[in-house]
């Protein structure tokens, strides 16, 4: 319970300093609640265009570059919401692809800083997983509905360059720290 009160003591003040943070929390709240006064969902309305954007897409989807909400009732689809695009151009079934292809990177990490032998590269990998992983299960969540839209972007997918630079750079560690186990193995390898 410390914990939790430490985190409302911090979250209040800065979800209060930005007016946009406390609507999109507002909104949240309400339609967990079943609020559904005008007022409140005029505050969620990408919320609401990516919930309309799933639904579109079905289980096998409109197919590639078919979809109706990007071009007219989605703002910003190509970033934070590229998700919402994903599930109705691909349906359900692309959308799951894309989440198990995210599934077996964290797999794939994981599996990187059991084999690496230094502290730090274990950290690191774990790390640099972790965060790309959470980016793109947070941006779900909010295209779904489940928490109140943030705007991370899904590494690799959304449109952005400062994104894009920095999760290549995360991208490149760690597979350095991979190429690193295996030189080190060959090593060891030759001179016994």
């Amino acid at each position: 319970t410390a914990s939790a009160t430490s985190a409302l003591i911090i979250l209040v003040p800065v979800m209060l300093m930005m007016p946009y943070r406390m609507k999109r929390i507002t909104y949240w709240i309400s339609s967990i609640f079943g609020g559904s006064d005008s007022a409140t969902k005029s505050l969620g309305y990408q919320a609401q265009q990516s919930l309309i954007s799933l639904g579109n897409g079905g289980m096998l989807g409109l197919g590639p570059g078919n979809s109706l909400e990007k071009n007219l009732f989605l703002p910003e689809p190509h970033t934070d919401f590229i998700f919402a695009i994903i599930g109705e151009e691909l349906g359900l079934w692309g959308a799951l692809g894309v989440l198990f292809i995210f599934i077996l990177f964290f797999q794939r990490g994981i599996k990187i800083a059991k084999q690496t032998t230094d502290p730090f590269g274990i950290m690191l990998s774990i790390g640099i997983v972790l965060s790309m992983v959470l980016y793109t299960f947070i941006n779900v969540g909010y295209v779904t509905g489940v928490l109140p839209v943030t705007g991370l972007p899904i590494p690799l997918i959304s449109h952005g360059g400062s994104n894009l630079v920095i999760t290549l750079s995360m991208l490149g560690i760690l597979l350095n720290i991979s190429e690193s186990k295996r030189s080190l193995n060959k090593k060891l390898w030759n001179h016994q």
